[in-house]
């Protein structure tokens, strides 16, 4: 059902980008999704994700953006409104679907079909605050996602002694001090850029400049955001990001336990276990 999950996804990526576009807000394909508009025009064919980036005061903007329209059929899902949900930026999910993943909590959250947009910040340079920093961008993640992230063992067996010791009132009532301390540094122009979604994309800090500069490119027929200098995220990222993985690796990234796509055009619905 690949196809039929990135379909979904270019609806939402769509509902997204007009947001955006009416509201003069500067976004860019991330990840994956950058790397398939730049290697392949369009989806990596055996992705099933689809992410987006946005610098902080951006993301802000967008929230307060779809708040006031509340676009139709689909629903801007964050921890502050769903403390089932265990992430630290938001998701856009389409209403009426479903994409179960192992960790997800149907009925205590919403669980469609989804993009990923995530705040990019910045983080200090003076090697004592840097290491503070981090040491709060990783309690974020940890106490949104209420359990053991990927990483280190050595972050793994921290992760492990933090949740051991908060309780989930004790997490939530942290979740917003922690953002504070987060975005602290986002007004310093000259500071690299850090997108706090997770352990591994901390580990790699971008250009100060990164995000000045944008251009559309396309996708899937569509132009759409992204930043100008999308080769210098790229290489880090990925290195020789035009060559293909092996075909061992060529797997989608998420492994749902529930897929369903509504209501197919015979009246069946699309639905696989």
């Amino acid at each position: 059902m690949i196809k039929e999950v990135q379909a979904a996804e270019l609806e939402i990526l769509k509902v997204f980008a007009d947001l955006c576009n009416r509201h003069n807000i500067k976004y860019s394909l991330h990840g994956g999704t950058l790397l398939g508009a730049v290697r392949h025009g369009g989806f990596i064919p055996w992705d099933d994700d689809l992410d987006v980036i946005l610098d902080r005061g951006e993301y802000n903007r967008f929230i307060d953006a779809w708040n006031e329209e509340n676009p139709q059929g689909y629903y801007l899902q964050t921890k502050e409104k769903e403390e089932a949900y265990d992430r630290n930026f938001l998701k856009i999910r389409k209403e009426g679907t479903e994409f179960v993943q192992e960790r997800d909590k149907p009925g205590s959250m919403h669980t469609g079909v989804f993009i990923d947009v995530e705040p990019v910040d910045r983080a200090p340079r003076n090697r004592p605050e840097r290491a503070a920093y981090f040491w709060n961008a990783f309690k974020y993640e940890v106490y949104s996602r209420e359990y053991v992230p990927g990483g280190t063992k050595l972050m793994r067996a921290a992760a492990k002694l933090l949740l051991a010791l908060t309780s989930h009132r004790g997490r939530m009532k942290s979740l917003g001090k922690l953002c504070d301390k987060v975005t602290a540094y986002n007004d310093d122009r000259t500071l690299d850029r850090i997108i706090v979604a997770n352990f591994a994309t901390m580990k790699r800090p971008l250009p100060p400049d990164i995000m000045d500069s944008y251009c559309t490119m396309p996708f899937e027929g569509e132009e759409y955001m992204v930043i100008e200098d999308r080769e210098s995220l790229l290489r880090k990222w990925y290195g020789d990001y035009m060559k293909l993985p092996p075909k061992s690796a060529q797997r989608p990234g998420h492994i749902p336990l529930k897929v369903s796509l509504g209501t197919a055009s015979d009246g069946s619905e699309n639905l696989k276990n």
